[in-house]
C-alpha cells in the first residue's frame, strides 16, 4: 500500500465504492462505530487509511438501475465495490461484474454470490444460547423476523435448532418467525410455552414491550437476549457482532483482490466469518454462584 501512500496530493485517490440499498444522504448517525451501520463507519475509516477515498453509492436512486450504475463506476475508472448489507434479501444487483473486484457484507443479497466478510452468524447464536443456558435459563425461546432469518442465510435459525438437539424434550421451545405487527402472535407462542428466557435479534421486535404488556418483569420473571446488539452500554445481554471489524476486513478483502487483479463473480466464493463478543448485561439475571465446600475437617 505503500505506492498508494505516496501519491501526490494533486492526484485524487482511488475510489472504493460501497453500494446499499437506503436512500441518500444518509442520516448522520451511519458513521457512529455503535449503530446499525457499524460496518460503514469502519469500511470507511479503514478505507481511507490505506489511501482509498470511500463513497457510497444508493441503488434506490430513481432512474439509475444496479446495470446503469455499474457503467456510471466504471467509465469513473471504480474498480473496487463493497457490496452493503441490504435491507431486501432478494436483491439482485445485475451489472458486468467481470469489470470489478468486488466484495459484500453479509449474506443478504440474492444474487451475484461473492466473496464476503460477515459475523460468524451460526458461532453468534451458540455462544449465545449456552452462555443463556450457563446463567441458569433451562427453557429457551427464539422470535425472529422472516426478513432478517433471510438475510443471515438462516444461520441463527440453523444454529439455534441444533442447540435444542441437546435439550430434554419438555425444554424444546419452536422457533417463532412473526413481524413487530404481530403482537398476538408472540402473546399466544408465550403463553403455551412459557420460556423463562426469550431470544431475538436486533431491535425491530419489541419483546421487552410485549412481555411486559403480560405483566412479566425484566429479568426477574423473564431473561432477555439479544443476538444482534448495537447497544454496547449493557443495558442489553446478548452477542455484539462486531460489525465494525467485519468492515475494516471486508475493505482488506477487497484491496487484495484489486492489488491482484481478481475480478467477476467468484466460481467458489470464500467467506470470512468473524467472531462476535458476548455481553452480560441487565435483562438477565446473574450467573448463579458455586455453593463453598464446607472445609475438611481432620479428626
Amino acid at each position: 500500500m505503500v505506492h498508494v501512500r505516496k501519491r501526490s496530493a494533486l492526484v485524487e485517490a482511488p475510489v472504493l465504492a460501497c453500494l446499499i440499498d437506503l436512500p441518500l444522504p444518509l442520516d448522520k448517525g451511519w458513521e457512529k462505530e455503535e449503530s446499525g451501520r457499524g460496518y460503514l463507519h469502519a469500511a470507511k475509516q479503514h478505507a481511507e487509511s490505506l489511501g482509498y477515498k470511500f463513497e457510497l453509492f444508493s441503488i434506490r436512486d430513481s432512474g439509475i438501475t444496479p446495470e446503469r450504475l455499474g457503467d456510471i463506476l466504471y467509465h469513473r475508472g471504480v474498480s473496487g465495490i463493497l457490496v452493503g448489507a441490504m435491507q431486501d434479501p432478494s436483491t439482485r444487483l445485475r451489472m458486468d461484474w467481470s469489470r470489478f473486484s468486488s466484495v459484500a457484507i453479509g449474506h443478504s443479497v440474492a444474487w451475484p454470490k461473492l466473496n464476503c466478510a460477515s459475523n460468524h452468524q451460526f458461532h453468534s447464536m451458540r455462544t449465545c444460547y449456552r452462555n443463556t443456558r450457563a446463567l441458569g435459563y433451562r427453557k429457551i425461546g427464539f422470535a425472529l423476523q422472516p426478513r432478517l432469518d433471510a438475510r443471515v442465510d438462516k444461520n441463527l435459525r440453523a444454529s439455534f435448532i441444533v442447540e435444542q438437539l441437546d435439550e430434554p424434550e419438555k425444554n424444546r421451545v419452536p422457533i417463532l418467525i412473526l413481524e413487530p405487527n404481530e403482537p398476538e402472535a408472540f402473546l399466544a407462542w408465550y403463553q403455551t410455552h412459557r420460556c423463562d428466557a426469550v431470544m431475538y435479534a436486533g431491535t425491530r421486535l419489541p419483546v421487552r414491550h410485549w412481555i411486559e404488556e403480560m405483566g412479566y418483569r425484566v429479568p426477574a420473571d423473564v431473561g432477555l437476549v439479544n443476538v444482534g446488539l448495537s447497544d454496547h452500554s449493557g443495558n442489553e445481554t446478548g452477542m455484539i457482532q462486531n460489525m465494525h471489524e467485519v468492515g475494516a476486513a471486508a475493505v482488506d478483502l477487497l484491496v487484495s483482490q484489486m492489488q491482484n487483479n481478481r475480478r467477476g463473480i467468484p466460481v467458489n466464493p470464500h467467506y470470512l466469518l468473524l467472531e462476535g463478543t458476548w455481553l452480560e448485561g441487565k435483562t438477565t439475571r446473574k450467573k448463579p454462584q458455586k455453593a463453598k465446600a464446607d472445609p475438611v475437617r481432620l479428626s
